[in-house]
């Protein structure tokens, strides 16, 4: 008889895991259709050139009105996150 409700709970077990995965299946197919759908990648390729003249002129507008200082500074903070970054990268690696 014990053995009986192991074969059950563990019958049981499968179905539900089984069921679990094709849950997770179906949303993740789901959740791809929103986040890399091929519309957007067909937008940045045809206008590519228009999107770095903005970045362009974005950062020269930008440059105009903050005082050189406050660029510095987070030039400076960017730069030690990057750097921060790296190390932290070298040093999982190295584990």
């Amino acid at each position: 008889m014990e053995e009986l409700n192991y074969k059950q709970l563990y019958e049981q077990s499968l179905k539900s895991f089984e069921e679990i995965k094709n849950e997770n299946n179906e949303l993740t197919t789901h959740l791809k259709k929103y986040t890399a759908h091929n519309g957007s990648k067909k937008y940045y390729e045809k206008n590519k050139e228009i999107i770095l003249e903005k970045n362009k002129e974005y950062v020269k507008n930008y440059k105009k009105e903050l005082p050189s200082e406050k660029i510095k500074e987070y030039n400076k903070r960017s730069y030690e996150k990057r750097k921060n970054k790296k190390s932290d990268e070298n040093s999982e690696k190295n584990i």
